[in-house]
């Protein structure tokens, strides 16, 4: 039927009213489309940010020799991991508890005896804790400030020499204050090795502007998208890290993918609000030749019977026409041939039906019932045309967030983010009939919520 056919690109073309009070008439006046604005807040997932640390951070932390006390005095210092990092995060800071497994034996001269445990070291536990806090720079390196916050032991480690017990603990201590960056970085390394942060946002960037299909029954819809600047900035948040950013971007829904060249990251901006918030103008676009496709298909499979005469559509032609009107040119073969025009303007009712309102008719017919072609105009009319010139857009009014819901999800988009658009309310912008195609703007307000997925990480 021609509802799911010629029709059907008026599909997301339900912007053109507001949900809770529909528009009876749609202001034809062009007006100047400006860019989207969306404020997003994206949230890193701690958990896989724990596990990526932990499975390239470096089993073995220290291996140092040290000198002690006097000249030759020497203190063996090895120190591993022994079990997994625990990483918590507050406000932009993310804070490391590090099981530990120490090592240590010294060489000394007491009383002029030389001795050394390094054939029996002492071994004892302890949990070394460090911070690091985070910040992105213009070119979306994700920067990292760490510092050593102390060791923790288990117990008091000793060494006896010659039977005397000599505490060894702040000794360790020490060392450990004087080699705090050697560990520190380890895990600021592990942190950098985990997140590729700016290859993440290059990747997700360029993803973006990928055409991505969100319609494919009866024909293809893409959603194209062309960003121009983006804006981000870390924001405190308890048990995530999170950040704020802001997208300035255009949109279009058309049957026609985007085939432009991909646009480079580009360098960092500020949010422009703190808060997550979405202001789309949606441009949804449709060519009139590709409309003509369509409802030339659908069209000819649906005989036209008058008073027992029957024709079918062979052709349709659609241009545009003056005063913000569409022309629909029918060509016509069987019993009655010849051609029928059709004129008039994209409509949408307080139901939500949208129609062709106004119509003015004229008939080109030929053959033997030429004569005929006024009293077959009425009843054409009523039987074909309007039956046929309507749709109904109810449930497409409120199946246009999960539309694109389902649409990302399913493009490589999708594999990088959970995406979650909900739609507040929908206004109409304007609808201009274009030389060449339909355009209805339609101004889109609500909230887009993304997380990043899990394996969004790069591990090396």
């Amino acid at each position: 039927m021609i509802k799911k056919g010629l029709w059907i690109f008026f599909i997301l073309l339900t912007a053109a009213c507001d949900r809770s009070k529909p528009e009876q008439e749609v202001d034809g006046t062009r007006k100047e489309l400006p860019p989207s604005r969306i404020n997003i807040e994206v949230d890193f997932p701690i958990k896989e940010l724990e596990a990526g640390v932990n499975s390239v951070l470096k089993t073995q932390l220290l291996d140092a020799t040290l000198p002690i006390g006097k000249e030759g005095d020497t203190l063996f210092l090895k120190i591993k991991k022994n079990a997994k990092l625990n990483l918590a995060v507050k406000g932009l800071t993310a804070y490391a508890a590090i099981p530990l497994e120490i090592e240590v034996a010294i060489k000394q001269k007491v009383m002029g005896i030389s001795f050394s445990t390094q054939d029996s070291p002492v071994i004892f536990n302890g949990t070394a804790k460090a911070k690091a806090d985070f910040n992105i720079n213009e070119n979306w390196d994700l920067t990292l400030d760490c510092s050593w916050l102390g060791l923790d032991l288990s117990s008091t480690p000793s060494i006896k020499v010659m039977g005397i017990k000599i505490d060894i603990a702040g000794l360790v201590n020490s060392q450990l204050e004087k080699n705090q960056d050697k560990i520190s970085d380890a895990i600021c390394t592990a942190l950098n090795q985990t997140v590729d942060f700016r290859g993440m946002m290059t990747n997700v960037w360029a993803d973006m502007q990928k055409p991505i299909r969100i319609a494919k029954k009866d024909f293809k819809l893409w959603l194209n998208i062309a960003p121009e600047t983006l804006g981000a900035q870390l924001k405190s948040k308890n048990d995530t890290i999170s950040f704020l950013t802001t997208l300035v971007s255009n949109f279009e829904i058309s049957p026609i993918p985007s085939k432009k060249k991909p646009s480079a990251l580009p360098k960092k901006r500020l949010p422009e609000k703190n808060a997550a918030y979405l202001l789309a103008y949606i441009d949804a676009s449709f060519p009139f030749d590709i409309i003509a496709e369509i409802a030339e298909l659908q069209l000819g499979r649906m005989p036209i019977t008058v008073q027992g005469y029957q024709s079918a559509v062979k052709s349709v032609q659609i241009s545009a026409e003056k005063d913000n009107n569409i022309k629909i040119d029918l060509r016509l073969v069987g019993d009655y041939a010849g051609g029928i025009t059709v004129i008039g303007k994209p409509h949408l009712s307080e139901e939500y039906i949208l129609t062709v309102k106004d119509f003015k008719f004229s008939l080109s017919p030929e053959g033997e019932l030429a004569e005929a072609a006024n009293w077959m105009l009425e009843e054409f009319i009523a039987s074909y045309i309007g039956q046929y010139l309507e749709f109904d857009l109810k449930q497409q009014i409120n199946m246009l967030d999960s539309l694109a819901n389902a649409g990302i999800a399913k493009e490589p988009l999708g594999d990088k983010i959970d995406f979650l658009l909900e739609v507040d309310k929908i206004q109409p912008y304007y609808l201009d009939v274009h030389e060449d195609k339909l355009s209805w703007v339609m101004l889109v307000n609500g909230k887009l919520d993304i997380d990043l997925k899990k394996g969004i990480f790069k591990k090396n």
